[in-house]
């Protein structure tokens, strides 16, 4: 009889267990289907939801509970709802440095998710700290030519830029600019961004004679990677005409 009971909870446990990892797989296959049709906030929910479902696994798959964690993340911040973005970011980090260790490239690429929030939502020196982190992981795991790392060399310098601390963003905007242009080249949007953003500095610095040639330049880098329909478009010529 006790033998009987023993087999009928391992049968009910696997059997649960099975359930549960089923309903987490729905909600991700209903969340991918979401991202697709570019529902955010259905995908948000659904990511999250799967989230739940597999924490709920008295056995959680973790790899797998990390892409939901990344993903939810991911589609709270497409919806400006930057808090929530952050907290799960969090629990993203956390993981992340259990599955692959703080050396690994995903760490670095998580912690700079977390910095981008914080800058949203104006806490520029948490950002900072974690966008130092960030640059520092990705030296060490993909090198200095990545474009990831010129990625973090123009976030770092917008951190610093928005404390005022402009001696300190020069050399990165300028360091990031040489980055992309050789890990994606001249022709790429970003390259076009980072010459605004070299702009935008040596505006607010009052060398305007150095801001013009880089609006120019970001002018026509846009109109042939984004189009004269873009937003970005219709910035850089307000930039231009001021």
């Amino acid at each position: 009889m006790k033998l009987q009971l023993t087999f009928t909870f391992f049968l009910l446990t696997v059997i649960a267990y099975a359930q549960t990892h089923e309903i987490a797989d729905k909600f991700w296959e209903e969340a991918e289907e979401a991202s697709k049709q570019k529902d955010y906030p259905k995908a948000a929910e659904l990511y999250e939801r799967a989230v739940i479902a597999e924490k709920a696994c008295s056995d959680p798959r973790l790899e797998d509970l990390y892409l939901s964690l990344v993903n939810a993340s991911y589609y709270f911040g497409q919806m400006e709802n930057y808090e929530k973005a952050i907290e799960l970011r969090k629990e993203v980090i956390t993981l992340c440095e259990t599955l692959y260790g703080r050396e690994h490239e995903n760490y670095g690429l998580n912690i700079g998710w977390l910095a981008f929030y914080y800058e949203k939502t104006n806490q520029s020196s948490n950002a900072l700290s974690l966008y130092i982190k960030a640059l520092e992981n990705t030296e060490k795991s993909l090198g200095k030519q990545h474009e990831n790392y010129g990625n973090y060399l123009n976030n770092l310098a917008n951190s610093y830029k928005s404390l005022d601390q402009f001696d300190k963003a020069l050399p990165l905007y300028i360091e990031a600019l040489e980055n992309t242009e050789k890990s994606l080249g001249k022709q790429h949007e970003r390259y076009g961004n980072y010459l605004n953003n070299l702009g935008v500095l040596y505006h607010v610095m009052n060398e305007y004679d150095k801001a013009l040639p880089l609006y120019i330049e970001a002018l026509e880098n846009t109109e042939k990677s984004l189009g004269k329909q873009h937003e970005r478009y219709g910035t850089l010529l307000n930039n231009l005409a001021n």
